[in-house]
C-alpha cells in the first residue's frame, strides 16, 4: 500500500503552509498483554485533523528529534538496548532511512532543541549495568552538542552530568542564549536547577553556564519552550515527573520589551510563576511543538495517553481527537504541513 493510502484524514480542507506537530515513536502499556510496547509509528497533527505516515525503520523510546531545513533527524533512543544509530525523514521521498550520521555513543533521555534552524541535544545517560535502582548502574553524559554540517560537534561540557532535562533558547536583551532545566544525574533524583548559556559569546570569552533561578520543584521528563504569552516573552515549562498536570512561566521580557531580568542583592529575578493546569497529567515525556501558531504537547501520559493540548493566551485546551497510539517517552518536531499534501491538516 502507498505510504499516503494510510493517512487517517479527520477533516477537508488544510491549511497550506501552518505548521504541523511530528510525532516519532514512543511506547505504551498494553493493558491486555500487560507488557509495556514499543512503536515505530509516526503520527503528524494538524489544527482539526491528523494522519498517520510511514514509521520508523525501527521502534523507538527516548529519543532526540529535530528538524534541519528540509529533513527531520531522529537520533539515540532505546528499543532493547541504548542506541546511537540516526533515522532521516525528508518529504520529498516519504520514507525514513537510516543516515550515515550517528552518536559517538549510545544515548537516551537527553535534552533536545530544534530552533531557528538550528538542532541541540544536551547530555543524556546509557544504562551500564545491574539493576538501574543505583547511581553507579548509569553512565551520564556531560556534553552539548550541536548539529553543523552532517555532523554533531561539541559546543561546551555541561554545568553536570544530565539526563531527561529539556532546553530552550531565547533571544532577548540583544543575546541568544541557551537554557538547561531540570533533569536527572540519578535513578529517581531529578533537579530544579536552571543554567543559561549565551549562544555568540565576545571573541574574548569562551561561552560559560550562569546560573539562573531555580524552578519552584524539581522535575524530569519535562518539556520546555521560549513562548510568548499575552505579550510577554520566556520560557514555559509543563509536564514532567512529579507534577505533570501544571505549567509554569518564567517572563522575562515586558510586552514592550523591557527586560525582566533585575538582579538584586537577593538575586530573585526574573521570578517563576505558576501558569496554569494541563488538560492531563503528562508525566512521561510528551511529544511537543506547534501546530499552527500554538504550542502543544501530545501524549506523554503515565502508561502512554493519545491526546492533545495547545495553548490558547494563559490556558490549555484539548482537541476533540486523538492518536492512534498511546506513547509516552515519544519526540515531536514542528514541520510545514505542506510536507504532507495528501493529508488534509
Amino acid at each position: 500500500m502507498h505510504l499516503w493510502a494510510i493517512c487517517g484524514l479527520l477533516w477537508l480542507g488544510g491549511v497550506e503552509g501552518s505548521n504541523v506537530l511530528m510525532v516519532i515513536g514512543g511506547q505504551f502499556f498494553n493493558t491486555t498483554s500487560r507488557h509495556h510496547e514499543t512503536v515505530s509509528s509516526v503520527e503528524v497533527i494538524g489544527e482539526k485533523g491528523l494522519c498517520e505516515i510511514a514509521g520508523l525503520p525501527s521502534p523507538l523510546y527516548g529519543m532526540s528529534a529535530g528538524r534541519i531545513g528540509n529533513r527531520v533527524l531522529v537520533c539515540g533512543g532505546f528499543y532493547y538496548y541504548y542506541r546511537n544509530d540516526c533515522y532521516e525523514f525528508e518529504p520529498n521521498r516519504g520514507t525514513w532511512l537510516k543516515s550515515r550520521i550517528s552518536l559517538d555513543s549510545p544515548t537516551a533521555f537527553m535534552g533536545g532543541l530544534d530552533q531557528g534552524g538550528r538542532f541541540f541535544m544536551a547530555g543524556g545517560r546509557n544504562f551500564i549495568q545491574g539493576d538501574g535502582r543505583q547511581a553507579k548502574d548509569w553512565h551520564y553524559y556531560t556534553t552539548l552538542m550541536e548539529y553543523k554540517t552532517d555532523k554533531w560537534r561539541k559546543v561546551v561540557d555541561l554545568p553536570e552530568p544530565l539526563a531527561d532535562l529539556c532546553m530552550a533558547m531565547t533571544e532577548a536583551g540583544g543575546r541568544t542564549r541557551l537554557w538547561i532545566m531540570g533533569g536527572s544525574n540519578s535513578p529517581q533524583r531529578y533537579k530544579s536547577a536552571v543554567y543559561s548559556l549565551e549562544l555568540e559569546p565576545s571573541l574574548r570569552q569562551l561561552p560559560s553556564w550562569k546560573k539562573m533561578p531555580d524552578m519552584p520543584e524539581e522535575r524530569m521528563w519535562q518539556k520546555c519552550t521560549a513562548v510568548t504569552i499575552q505579550g510577554s516573552s520566556g520560557i514555559l515549562v509543563a509536564g514532567g515527573y512529579y507534577n505533570g498536570g501544571s505549567s509554569m512561566w518564567l517572563p522575562l521580557q515586558d510586552r514592550a520589551g523591557n527586560s525582566l531580568e533585575t538582579y538584586g542583592v537577593t538575586r530573585n529575578q526574573p521570578k517563576w510563576e505558576w501558569l496554569s493546569s494541563l488538560t492531563s497529567e503528562r508525566k512521561w515525556g510528551a511529544a511537543m511543538g506547534y501546530i499552527g501558531d500554538k504550542f502543544a504537547l501530545a501524549g506523554g501520559g503515565d502508561y502512554g495517553d493519545n491526546t492533545i493540548e495547545v495553548l490558547e493566551n494563559r490556558d490549555w485546551r484539548r482537541l476533540n481527537f486523538t492518536m492512534k497510539f498511546k506513547r509516552e517517552f515519544t519526540a515531536g518536531v514542528t514541520v510545514p504541513s505542506e510536507w504532507f499534501p495528501h493529508c488534509n491538516l
